[in-house]
């Protein structure tokens, strides 16, 4: 009655106390009683209406059930029906800690829990029950008309399908089915019952994929959105989705094939003459010798050539070898920011000759393809490659090609992005488009990405980018890439072996997967393995983790023996910083005094001259740790000025500025720092040549206050950095931004290190390389002194070899490097115990000869292992909940934030601050927020030789912006002026200038 009176309300329904799908699960576990699978489908073959063994023993939960797990006592045929029964709408989460909020956070989670998964399931995973009040609940189970199985229609369906059921079950050895805990095959039933679900939901009788029930069946499943009339009757659409959803898996197999493809692509398979980029052609063709092998085997590649050496399109070029040359190659390219997508495809579009017809890229933002052409033709003129930030969250596919001609078409959105997603050859994403084939919990976000990976090859470029909390939902998409087909290519020149060896094992899972299911191969085969550098191209096929972390520590060190021996380009210095006491403006003057210090040493050493008058000019950059505390030495800097004859241009860069200035400031740096045509390139750029003619001062210093931004994504030159320390992979990653674009032997250092952070000194006795970094209250260094954890080794030439190559010995509270890779290594990689139980235990394969009870036996001698990213394939049965998801999510981001933009007066010649409030009546209303707002001054408190750069005015900026668009200033600031900046505490106020964006006020 509960479900049937919501599609009948007229006004707001309050949050359901079960689930129609728990209700649902609820009733086929009264069918099935205590009969093993053969019984109740034989049952089933013969159902004749009545309801009597649906609700005789019916459980049900908040009135009288005795039974609270109902997946416990099904037998496997059973179990599997009722899991796909109870997921089509959603996975079922671990209760959270807020009463009536269903899943949440789950903090320490334990291994354990994940042992009973599935069957210790309870109602409280599908919804959280906000009552105990028995009248509340009573509706729920009570029956208003006559079940579906009363329908002679759904009756004969039913029979069919059980008599197909019973067959199956002849032919499995011992008539005891894994399917209710084999993820290929739950996963791969439920993408297509949700895909069918959701299709048929949206069709109308008369509509000619519309299958009809019996006449005058009474129960209504769903209703029309414009009349709130019933649409579909129940019997009519059970029996439409079950036979729509098998269609759609009949079609899966045969969908691959007729995607189109990359063929003969000369750019792509031809070798190329340039010298700096010939090992491409070796790592081309010792792909295209392993082809015939991983059809049947899979491909894990690592490449982990240097920056500058083309590993973007050698990427390309190793996964078009490993393609049939008669069919062609499918690529999908992952990462991590949108900075490096749309960089990646426009090199390829550039490099490679491909045109929209053969290459997708999917960006973020719902503008239309006429706003993203308008900023192209912006960043034409000025050098750019940044226009990705004037997106929302939304995304569109840019895409010209065909579209794939296959029935599955039928049953996708006619959305575009879709079918462009789907359809492109080359497809360059963030991979935040690709999680959702793993983390997706309710909905069906998850089927476009599962469809992407069965029909197309992975590169997962620049996987060093991401934090270690997000380790964990990468290892789970590699591990469905493998199962559902694709190979895989990861793709970095700083992968420490742990990450590597992590993937590799989740990859060489999920491919067992599906050589057993999709290949009919149950037989254990060693994966065809490669590793590439710019040095050498290698392969050596792995059967199991031992073997293949032998053969990449041997390659890693190889290459580490090359980097030693080549004349390095960055090279660093100490630089101590000291804060006795006093306020903290004092120390960010302290900071800000040794940082100008620094940059004057750099700037005496690395500087090039303009030829006409003889001015010395030096672009520097300055990372630090965090925005707060960055904005606060930048106000420093600008009180104490510059020494006479020396003129400071400071720019400050970080991601808390309206979107339309941060992509105005990005668009400058990009041109400037752009020194691919030589070291000389920034002279003849405006914003340079202007600030340097506009002084007299003899020396010019050109700096980049940067928060981590700066690290990731940018293909800028500098002349030198200085560093606030978080990590080793922080300090390998900003290093890359020096002498970037050029070949250079550095003989004085280049790089100075801090030899401590703010946080250190602020937070004396807490942990300091944190947010970001790898400390933590649990893994704690005993000093955060660089000079007292780091070996000179390891800082006086800043290159890869650190991170690649762990020493023999890792001593995790003394050391920064080795507290990295131990961390790592605890997240990434089964420990030898772990190892050995896996080796020792029952694979699917050999468990269906085993009795129920030597299988219980096994399950009680095995010891759980420790959680970590590897869980989910060395616990799959996690897989049928979204209980790891709730773990270790995908970008985690605890801070509350809240969006805010700056909009023009009528008269646009001034503005304020607005705060978005979202709501159910008013999704986008706006209120006024000018009195958290403080405007700083910097002209009152400048010192002498330092002004601002690369400085954009709002008011300009958006008008210029309104005009190209044609937009009201209002409208264009609606869309482009927003910003989401961290919620702010009671007594706080934001503080911003057109030079330092927005920043939290100190409370001092």
């Amino acid at each position: 009655m509960a479900f049937q009176g919501r599609l009948k309300s007229k006004g707001p329904v309050l949050p359901n106390q079960y689930r129609h799908e728990w209700v649902s699960l609820r009733l086929f576990e009264a069918f099935v009683g205590n009969d093993d699978d053969a019984g109740w489908l034989t049952r089933m073959t013969w159902v004749d209406g009545s309801e009597s063994p649906w609700l005789t023993c019916l459980q049900r939960d908040g009135l009288d059930s005795t039974r609270p797990y109902p997946l416990r006592h099904l037998p496997p045929v059973a179990q599997a029906v009722a899991w796909l029964i109870l997921t089509h709408h959603r996975l079922p989460v671990m209760p959270g800690e807020t009463p009536g909020v269903v899943g949440g956070r789950r903090k320490n989670l334990s291994s354990l829990r994940l042992e009973p998964l599935p069957q210790s399931i309870t109602a409280q995973w599908n919804s959280r029950a906000t009552t105990s009040d028995r009248e509340s609940v009573v509706d729920y189970w009570t029956m208003k008309g006559p079940l579906p199985v009363c329908s002679l229609t759904w009756q004969r369906l039913a029979s069919d399908t059980a008599w197909e059921l019973l067959a199956c079950l002849q032919e499995v050895r011992g008539g005891q089915p894994s399917w209710h805990r084999d993820p290929f095959i739950l996963h791969l039933s439920r993408l297509s019952l949700v895909l069918s679900d959701h299709h048929y939901s949206s069709l109308k009788p008369g509509d000619p994929h519309y299958l009809r029930g019996d006449k005058g069946y009474q129960l209504g499943a769903n209703t029309d959105r414009q009349t709130r009339k019933i649409k579909q009757s129940l019997d009519a659409h059970l029996i439409g989705v079950g036979t729509h959803a098998e269609r759609i898996a009949g079609l899966l197999p045969e969908f691959v094939s007729s995607l189109p493809r990359l063929k003969s692509q000369e750019c792509l398979g031809t070798n190329t003459q340039h010298e700096r980029f010939q090992w491409q052609n070796d790592a081309h063709a010792l792909a295209a010798s392993l082809q015939p092998d991983s059809i049947s085997a899979g491909f894990f590649g690592i490449n982990m050539a240097s920056t500058g050496t083309g590993k973007t399109v050698a990427n390309a070029r190793i996964l078009y070898g490993l393609s049939d040359p008669k069919k062609g190659s499918r690529i999908t390219i992952g990462l991590g920011l949108r900075t490096l997508t749309l960089q990646t495809g426009r090199a390829l579009r550039d490099v490679l000759k491909l045109d929209d017809q053969k290459l997708a890229v999917r960006v973020g933002g719902s503008a239309s393809r006429a706003l993203l052409e308008s900023f192209e033709k912006v960043a034409q003129e000025t050098g750019s490659s940044s226009i990705q930030d004037l997106f929302s969250d939304a995304s569109e596919v840019i895409h010209e090609g065909a579209l794939f001609d296959h029935p599955i078409r039928d049953y996708l959105d006619r959305d575009s992005n879709i079918q462009s997603f789907l359809a492109a050859p080359l497809l360059v994403c963030t991979v935040d488009h690709l999680m959702p084939a793993t983390e997706c919990l309710r909905g069906g976000r998850q089927i476009p990405p599962m469809l992407r990976l069965m029909g197309s090859d992975l590169i997962l470029d620049e996987l060093d980018n991401f934090d270690l909390a997000d380790l964990p939902a990468l290892t789970r998409l590699v591990n469905w890439a493998g199962m559902l087909g694709s190979r895989v290519l990861v793709s970095s020149a700083t992968l420490p072996p742990s990450l590597v060896s992590g993937l590799f094992d989740a990859y060489r899972e999920g491919r067992a997967l599906y050589r057993r299911h999709a290949l009919g191969e149950p037989r254990k085969k060693e994966v065809c393995c490669a590793w590439f550098d710019e040095y050498e191209s290698y392969q050596a096929p792995s059967g199991d983790l031992e073997s293949f972390q032998s053969q990449h520590l041997a390659f890693a060190s190889r290459r580490a023996s090359r980097l030693r021996e080549a004349a390095p380009k960055r090279r660093a210095r100490l630089a101590p910083l000291r804060h006795t006491a006093g306020a903290e403006h004092v120390l960010y003057t302290e900071v800000a005094a040794r940082i100008r210090e620094e940059a004057l040493t750099l700037h005496e050493h690395h500087h090039i001259t303009e030829p006409t008058n003889g001015k010395r000019l030096s672009f520097g950059l300055v990372r630090m740790a965090n925005i707060n505390p960055q904005v606060d030495v930048a106000l420093a800097l600008y009180r104490l000025g510059a020494p006479k004859g020396v003129r400071i241009h400071l720019c400050t860069y970080h991601s808390q500025y309206p979107l339309l200035m941060r992509s105005a400031i990005e668009r400058t740096l990009d041109s400037v720092l752009d020194r691919t045509a030589g070291e000389q390139a920034p002279l003849s750029n405006h914003a340079v040549s202007q600030a340097i003619e506009a002084d007299e001062a003899q020396d010019h210093l050109f700096i980049v206050l940067s928060s981590p931004v700066a690290e990731l994504g940018r293909d800028h030159d500098y002349d030198w950095a200085i560093a606030e320390p978080s990590s080793m992979r922080s300090l390998i990653q900003l290093a890359g931004r020096v002498m970037r674009h050029r070949h250079t032997p550095c003989t004085i250092p280049n790089m100075v290190i801090l030899t401590s952070n703010l946080r250190a000194i602020r937070r004396p006795g807490q942990p300091a390389f944190r947010f970001p970094g790898y400390e933590s209250e649990g893994h704690r260094l005993v000093s955060h002194d660089l000079r007292e954890i780091l070996e000179a080794d390891q800082w006086r030439v800043i290159d890869a070899q650190p991170r690649i190559v762990p020493r023999d010995t890792l001593s995790p509270t003394t050391n920064l490097v080795d507290l990295e890779h131990f961390r790592l290594d605890r997240l990434m990689v089964r420990d030898a115990t772990e190892l050995a139980q896996a080796e020792t235990s029952d694979t699917q394969e050999t468990s269906e000869t085993l009795t129920p009870r030597q299988r219980r036996k096994n399950q009680q001698d095995r010891q759980p292992p420790h959680l970590g990213a590897y869980s989910w394939y060395v616990q799959p049965q996690a897989q049928l909940t979204g209980v790891l998801t709730q773990a270790q999510p995908f970008r985690e981001d605890t801070q509350s934030y809240e969006e805010v933009y700056l909009k023009p007066t009528e008269e646009d010649d001034d503005y304020a601050l607005y705060r978005i409030v979202a709501d159910r009546q008013a999704p986008q209303r706006e209120a006024l927020y000018d009195e958290r707002l403080h405007h700083l001054d910097l002209d009152g408190s400048m010192g002498k030789g330092i002004s601002p750069w690369v400085v954009h005015d709002y008011l300009e900026t958006l008008g210029e912006l309104a005009e190209e668009l044609r937009l009201s200033s209002q409208d264009c600031a609606w869309r482009f002026g927003r910003i989401s900046l961290p919620e702010l505490g009671n007594g706080e106020r934001w503080r911003f200038h057109p030079a330092l964006g927005f920043s939290k006020a100190s409370k001092e």
